[in-house]
């Protein structure tokens, strides 16, 4: 009894089994997966397939019969046709096509005009609303900038009338340097008041003269301390007796000369001086003759040089005028 129960059991739910085990479908079908038949043994080896090969034309076939709207789409993507951006499809029934006529042919000036101020008045009324706030918020934003400035002048003003009155001055005096210095600045840099410096000193008067003349060598000159138009200032001068200087090589000599010479002073004061310091005038002469010897006095270059020596001597001497040429009236030698 137990046995035959077990047996009905068994036998049931080998049933169950083939029952639950779901149909082919279509794909399955196409690639050869089916499911196996009551009588096939899952486990054997004569049921056991090649999983490797797989029919490709039949998955085609499936997706196009199942979705063609997937297949098409593929197409394009192979094709390109695909474009990036999709426009938006406009519905013919929704488009002004008189309107769109009226824009592409432009019409009439008059109905342009017309159009044109139309399109400003309907800007300008949606534009209103906002240009109105827009000017609103600047005049606040105004008024706002108007109050601050205000209290900070006022406050500024408040601690300045709390200043000692030194104290006022020195910052005055502050404000009106830094305004010269800036000034300065700006007139140095941009070149307002130009300011010609010349020479500070003179190399030659051709620089302030009013006209240069250029001299040969070989003309005429004056001297420029000669007196060309009053009266000259002569001084004579008695004989002077002096012994001239020994020469080296001959020690045991002694020369002398005898002169009569004559003075022209630059003035009258000079010339006056010179009578009044006659002895002194003399004797500087004779000291100054006293250096010179017979080999040069017997020349001519000789005695220019003592009447340049003379000149200087007594220049340096006088105080009231200079010596400006120096004559030999006679002139003796002693070797």
């Amino acid at each position: 009894m137990a046995d035959d129960t077990s047996e009905s059991i068994n036998g049931s739910a080998a049933k169950d089994e083939t029952e639950v085990s779901p149909p082919a479908g279509p794909v399955e079908a196409a690639i050869g997966k089916a499911p196996p038949s009551e009588g096939q043994d899952h486990g054997g080896a004569e049921a056991k397939e090649d999983d490797s090969t797989i029919d490709l034309s039949a998955i085609d076939e499936l997706i196009a019969t199942e979705d063609p709207d997937f297949i098409r789409a593929l197409d394009e993507v192979k094709e390109g046709g695909i474009d990036e951006q999709v426009q938006p499809e406009i519905p013919i029934e929704t488009l002004d096509i008189e309107h769109l006529q009226d824009d592409v042919d432009g019409g009439s000036i008059s109905e342009r005009v017309r159009r044109l101020i139309g399109r400003l008045v309907a800007a300008t009324r949606a534009a209103g609303p906002a240009l109105k706030e827009g000017v609103k918020r600047l005049l606040d934003e105004l008024k706002e900038n108007v109050r601050r400035s205000t209290e900070f002048i006022t406050s500024r003003l408040e601690k300045y009338r709390a200043l000692p009155n030194q104290s006022k001055r020195l910052l005055w005096a502050a404000v009106c340097l830094g305004v010269l210095s800036v000034f300065t600045l700006l007139v140095s840099v941009s070149g307002i008041l130009k300011v010609e410096v010349g020479p500070r000193f003179l190399a030659s008067f051709e620089q302030v003269a009013d006209a240069a003349f250029v001299y040969g060598d070989n003309e005429p000159f004056e001297d420029f301390m000669d007196p060309l138009f009053h009266a000259e200032h002569i001084v004579a001068m008695d004989r002077i007796i002096v012994n001239l200087k020994r020469p080296r090589n001959a020690p045991e000599r002694n020369p002398m000369g005898f002169f009569d010479l004559y003075f022209e002073a630059s003035n009258q004061e000079c010339a006056v001086e010179m009578k009044d310091r006659e002895g002194e005038v003399r004797d500087l002469v004779a000291r100054t003759l006293e250096q010179m010897t017979y080999e040069e006095l017997i020349t001519l270059d000789g005695k220019e040089k003592m009447k340049s020596v003379l000149r200087k001597s007594l220049n340096g001497f006088l105080t009231r005028g200079q010596i400006r040429r120096v004559y030999l009236k006679n002139i003796i030698l002693k070797e």
